[in-house]
């Protein structure tokens, strides 16, 4: 029997029955995926009844579409803190950012991104806001960065575009390889061109050359991640 709370006290807030199951799902998608995700199995891993979970989300389609919402939202809490630091040079950002990518902590999202768009080019009416935006949340704001590094909007468009397919390919390469050391030495061949290209606006623009030795603090005062060695 539950203690009765103080009138006038305040505690946490208690997540509803159907707010904890979702989020619960939404872990079991992040660990196991999603091409054996059925009502039975998901009622068994979260501690509830296939009944529960039809009473609280109709279908599995819905509770599945819930789910991968919500894993979307943790997503970008995920990438958040990142994303709020201040742009000191835009290469080095690059690096961070693929460090982040990379990491053993995101992969999981990236499996399951992966595991949805398969699913998604089979049946493209049925995941078709998922097509939409899958690249677009990604890509625009790669390109709202370049043009504000002096880049033309089409220019922007295609640069977005290429750097965006060359972090996509070289995180599935690494996926399937876990050869991270041969996967880092591509990613700063990446970086060096990004860094060129902007260089060479910057020169376009009439603006000085960015000093190559110096990139400039962040906010957090890190000095990023080490720079893969070249062979």
């Amino acid at each position: 029997m539950r203690p009765r709370q103080k009138a006038g006290a305040q505690g946490p807030p208690v997540p509803s029955r159907r707010a904890e199951l979702l989020d619960r799902v939404a872990e079991h998608l992040l660990q196991h995926g999603i091409a054996r995700f059925s009502l039975r199995s998901a009622a068994h891993l979260v501690g509830a009844s296939a009944r529960m979970l039809v009473h609280h989300f109709g279908s599995k389609e819905r509770l599945l579409s819930e789910a991968l919402a919500l894993v979307r939202v943790r997503q970008v809490e995920h990438l958040a803190p990142h994303r709020a630091m201040p742009i000191a040079s835009f290469d080095r950002v690059f690096r961070e950012s693929w460090a982040m990518l990379a990491a053993t902590e995101f992969r999981r999202y990236f499996l399951l991104n992966n595991e949805v768009i398969a699913l998604a080019l089979r049946e493209p009416r049925r995941y078709e806001a998922f097509l939409k935006t899958t690249t677009e949340e990604w890509r625009s704001g790669l390109a709202g960065a370049l043009l504000a590094q002096g880049f033309s909007p089409d220019d922007s468009r295609a640069a977005s575009t290429m750097y965006l397919a060359a972090i996509r390919g070289l995180l599935l390469d690494l996926a399937v390889t876990r050869d991270r050391e041969r996967v880092d030495q591509a990613l700063e061949m990446v970086a060096e061109k990004l860094k060129s290209d902007l260089e060479s606006h910057a020169s376009d623009r009439g603006e000085p050359r960015v000093d190559p030795t110096s990139t400039g603090d962040r906010a957090s005062g890190t000095d990023g991640p080490p720079r893969a060695k070249r062979t």
